[in-house]
């Protein structure tokens, strides 16, 4: 036949050569009829229509409106790019891309073009979402700092921005959806392995040491592999590894058990398990798409004196090429030497791995062995002079064989262990409470000229809830520790070499960075006195100035109650201390409020809870220092005035 260049119209179903009809098998694809070929070169796309359809659909009854809905906007091509000018503004060529005319997925895509952009001014000390617009038809290219105005469908992303002062931070979004099927599946092959697809893949103990595990799937990209059941006491098998050169060569059996006699040593093969010793068995898939997943259990390779250090163990790093390259670890079962049953079974689903802890005197180690000759010696004794007393006839211990001289309920036993009339040191400084044989109290009076330099309590201190702990004189201070904690924002300090191996945050002297704390008051503050904050610092050069660090805080007692429980508007306060450039590098800075500055005893009391944001306050005159400063920690000063309060909840001291 011959079809000339001008033919405008042509029904593919009904074209003939040679007057023969084209057969419905002919190589010519059918998933669409077309209706109209236009000698021009272009299409109707609209005019392109499934060669069958469902029922009756009118939203995606043509090839136009297909595209439609399953196509999205996005910026397809971007000419040159983008240009830093250097002073916080951008310019950006023209380019092209799809967009849609009203925020719904439902309308159609528009290729278009849209024109460059000078000077675009970006926000500083922040991310800035730079975007083209559809506009009413006429696009442009804009900013944003709420991502949440970028719609992807009339407002499409082109470059997330950072900027700090005429430093920018560039990073291209535009053409997330050009190809996005490929971008899609190389990020899954390059990012991920096996996912597990739903809750199945669980390992368990049948009985004896058989394995067991239900069935489950595994996602690898975008390929779902199954996993078929399996029950060993019933019938199947795992293959079971172990290497004798360090993973060089592996020797592989088909088994039904798992052992309890032999872990595998990788430089020397299996060996057996000592007494009372535990080791894991750690079981995989192999997973395939061909019909060929199946189990594989790799030895242990040590043993453990507890099921608590086994359970600390980590997967093995050295394992059969099959098992790192496309095995998924079920989990581990460990197993005691000689025990018929598993000890322990743990999913690799459910499971991180952690370290537990001994439950059991029956899991030490050395269980077998007399470890307690000291025991053995002292029992040897009995009888002797130095073993052990005798008792009375009311199962107690005659009072004259704990010490020589005639006991009496006068008499006290001295170190020499000597019954003894205590010396009586009168009246002066206070009492020492003692107890008779009647259990009758009595005192043994202080004076002042005794300095009672040790204090041995064998069973109970008292005081008064009134009572306080002074320290010579005075309450005592000790501090309440805090962890600088950062937000991750553009505000938060830089984590920065201090010297040599060591970093810490950091704040520089050109930006405001911020930090938080929170701290709680104990039970044994002293009512009615004052809380300093303060933050311990270092610097890492030889400069000098003043450095200045604001303190903004708010406080509130616990308990809900009626008044002070409430987190008030928050109080700033201000430290500074001075550098002097070459001989404080290094140095151990304190930074503390003033007596005036500090937090009022009148919002404090046990169980209060103190909110600090710390900042350097860079921005102000004061702040003279050109360099890093190294935040260390910060601390609150308090005093004390109790060992404990009587009550865990207000009122404290009732």
């Amino acid at each position: 036949m011959t079809i000339k260049k001008y033919l405008t119209d042509i029904n593919v179903d009904a074209v003939e050569i040679n007057s023969t009809p084209v057969a419905s098998n002919h190589a010519v694809p059918r998933s669409f009829a077309i209706d109209r070929i236009n000698h021009t070169g272009t299409q109707n796309m609209s005019t392109i229509v499934p060669n069958s359809t469902i029922g009756t659909p009118t939203d995606i009854d043509d090839l136009n409106e297909i595209f439609n809905h399953v196509y999205s906007s996005g910026i397809a091509e971007k000419g040159v790019g983008i240009t830093d000018n250097g002073n916080g503004t951008v310019d950006i060529t023209a380019g092209q891309c799809f967009i849609r005319a009203t925020d719904s997925s439902h309308v159609e895509i528009i290729p278009a073009s849209y024109p460059a952009i000078s000077s675009l001014a970006l926000t500083d000390n922040s991310i800035n979402f730079l975007y083209v617009d559809y506009n009413g038809g006429s696009l442009i290219q804009g900013v944003t700092t709420d991502p949440s105005t970028i719609n992807l469908t009339t407002r499409i992303p082109s470059y997330l921005i950072v900027r700090e002062g005429t430093s920018l931070t560039i990073f291209n979004v535009g053409e997330d959806s050009i190809d996005a099927n490929a971008k899609l599946r190389q990020r899954l092959f390059y990012t991920e392995s096996f996912v597990r697809s739903d809750g199945g893949a669980t390992i368990s103990n049948p009985s004896l040491l058989y394995l067991a595990c239900s069935a489950g799937g595994f996602w690898f990209g975008l390929q779902l592999a199954t996993l078929s059941a399996i029950d060993t006491s019933v019938t199947g098998t795992f293959e079971y590894y172990y290497t004798a050169d360090s993973g060089a060569s592996w020797v592989e059996s088909d088994e039904t058990q798992l052992s309890n006699t032999q872990y595998n040593d990788i430089t020397s093969g299996l060996v057996s398990l000592s007494t009372n010793k535990f080791y894991n068995n750690w079981v995989y898939s192999v997973m395939s798409t061909e019909g060929s997943t199946h189990y594989a259990v790799v030895y242990g390779q040590a043993e453990y004196n507890s099921l608590a250090e086994a359970a600390d163990e980590s997967p093995p790093s050295v394992v059969p090429p099959s098992i790192s390259g496309l095995g998924v670890l079920l989990g581990v079962i460990t197993i005691k030497k000689s025990a018929t049953t598993a000890e322990e079974v743990r999913s690799a689903f459910t499971t991180s791995f952690n370290s537990a802890q001994v439950t059991s005197h029956t899991e030490l180690s050395d269980i077998g062995t007399n470890t307690h000759a000291q025991l053995d010696t002292f029992v040897a004794k009995e009888g002797t002079a130095n073993g052990l007393a005798t008792l009375d006839a009311t199962t107690k211990i005659p009072t004259a064989q704990n010490g020589d001289g005639t006991p009496d309920s006068t008499k006290f036993l001295r170190g020499d262990r000597t019954w003894a009339v205590p010396t009586d040191l009168g009246a002066g400084i206070g009492s020492l409470p003692f107890w008779d044989s009647t259990g009758a109290k009595d005192d043994i009076d202080l004076v002042a000229a005794t300095a009672l330099t040790t204090l041995h309590v064998t069973s109970e201190f008292s005081m008064d809830a009134t009572a306080d702990f002074r320290v010579g004189g005075a309450f005592g201070w000790r501090d309440l520790f805090g962890a600088i904690v950062t937000n991750n924002s553009q505000n938060a300090p830089d984590w920065t070499n201090f010297r040599d191996g060591l970093y810490m945050y950091s704040a520089p002297s050109n930006k405001v960075k911020e930090w938080f704390l929170s701290f709680h008051i104990d039970h044994d503050y002293a009512i009615g006195t004052k809380a300093y904050p303060h933050i311990h610092l270092s610097v890492n050069t030889v400069s000098s100035g003043v450095i200045r660090i604001g303190i903004e805080y708010s406080v509130a007692k616990g308990h809900q109650q009626a008044t002070g429980s409430v987190f008030g508007a928050t109080t700033t306060v201000y430290v500074e201390a001075t550098v002097t450039g070459g001989t404080d590098q290094y140095k151990h800075f304190v930074l503390e409020v003033s007596d005036l500055d500090a937090i009022p005893s009148t919002l404090l009391e046990p169980d209060s809870i103190i909110l600090i944001r710390m900042f350097n306050d860079s921005t102000d005159p004061n702040y003279t220092y050109a360099d890093d400063i190294f935040l260390i920690q910060a601390d609150v000063h308090y005093q004390i005035g109790k060992f404990a309060t009587p009550n865990k909840a207000p009122d404290f001291y009732a």
